[in-house]
């Protein structure tokens, strides 16, 4: 049996026990701004997160660089959110690196959004001819001579125009690679010297980072993570946009989610 001072001293030691660590690993080439991709999904659940009743303490992994994007999570979090990162050893020319590498994935993370959108235009506008062009076929087979003279009219000039569309999209592809190029060798050169910065800085290896933390457990947003984990974890798997739509993405990305994910899960 066990005694009425027994069962306070075991209720005043889950009275003061420390809360429940949760640890969202966040350390990706995607950024975490709240408008798209694992940011939105990490911002969401962190206020979230901070209007349950039961108390939980976040820490947030994040790349060096950026601490200014979950700046208002901070904010709203106080003491209850830690935001943790591999900091190298102070310095000008290391600020300066990891400043510009964090201004370039932004600008990639926009160059593919927009890329993603004119896809999905694209597809919308193909969908848009098709559901107007399919019921004049149908009934110029059957024999409508109005409908016949009406496509043999406009088609040519719909070819036109289409071919001028898309020669026009070629050269605006073409001017704009070529006018990037000068841009992605300067990306090229500054991850290098990001890379060559974290080494001769000895930056502490990210999942000694992470075990530093003293998470109770740690929830991957992220179905590509390709960490092997000596701790426990949590996959959440918000979409898999890469099996839905995988002509939006280049074919080794495709075939990188395809091989990683069911392992992660």
């Amino acid at each position: 049996m066990v005694s009425l001072s027994q069962w306070g001293a075991i209720l005043g030691r889950r009275k003061t026990a420390p809360p429940f660590r949760l640890g969202i690993w966040c350390h990706y080439k995607a950024t975490l701004a709240p408008f798209g991709s694992i940011g939105v999904f990490v911002h969401n659940l962190v206020e979230g997160i901070f209007t349950l009743d039961e108390p939980i303490n976040v820490v947030l992994l994040i790349r060096p660089g950026e601490e200014q994007v979950v700046s208002r999570l901070r904010n709203l979090g106080g003491d209850r959110l830690q935001i943790i990162s591999q900091q190298p050893q102070s310095s000008s020319f290391s600020r300066f690196i990891l400043g510009t590498t964090s201004w370039m994935s932004r600008w990639e993370s926009a160059k593919e959004r927009i890329r993603h959108s004119f896809a999905a235009k694209r597809q919308a506008l193909e969908q848009i001819i098709r559901r107007k062009l399919k019921p004049l076929l149908k009934r110029a087979m059957e024999g409508h001579w109005l409908i016949i003279c009406f496509l043999i009219l406009v088609l040519p000039f719909i070819f036109v125009m289409v071919w001028v569309g898309y020669s026009l999209i070629k050269v605006t592809k073409a001017l704009l690679s070529v006018a990037e190029f000068p841009l992605r060798q300067f990306n090229r050169l500054v991850r290098q010297l990001h890379q060559h910065c974290q080494k001769g800085l000895l930056v502490k290896p990210i999942l000694e980072v992470a075990r530093e933390a003293r998470c109770d457990a740690w929830l991957i947003p992220w179905v590509a993570f390709a960490e092997s984990l000596p701790f426990p974890s949590v996959l959440y798997i918000h979409d898999m946009i890469t099996s839905h739509h995988p002509e939006l993405f280049p074919v080794e990305f495709v075939n990188f989610i395809k091989r990683v994910a069911p392992a992660r899960a």
